[in-house]
């Protein structure tokens, strides 16, 4: 997997761009209803809890994607593979 992972390492187009973008937008939704959270707002943890396991699962499909991939496929030997984007300030 790339260390670092910026959405400017990744090709518009590919299927890494679409699933760290997908990352992207869930976790950015996350650390807002955990802020919402902590900010007297109780009720929002269990939302934040289904954020989680939704993460999981984004940052999966992005970890088993080949970098600059156009199609879904099991990598090859040696090839740089995508990852989740953790960035906050990714342009949308």
């Amino acid at each position: 997997m790339k260390d670092n992972l910026a959405i400017s390492d990744i090709e518009k187009g590919t299927v890494c761009h679409t699933q760290a973008r997908a990352f992207h937008n869930v976790y950015k939704t996350f650390l807002r209803v955990l802020q919402d959270t902590f900010d007297g707002h109780p009720e929002k943890m269990d939302e934040a809890m289904k954020l989680m396991e939704v993460l999981k699962v984004h940052a999966k499909r992005a970890i088993w994607t080949p970098l600059n991939s156009l199609t879904s496929r099991p990598p090859e030997d040696g090839e740089v593979m995508c990852g989740p984007i953790w960035d906050y300030d990714v342009e949308e």
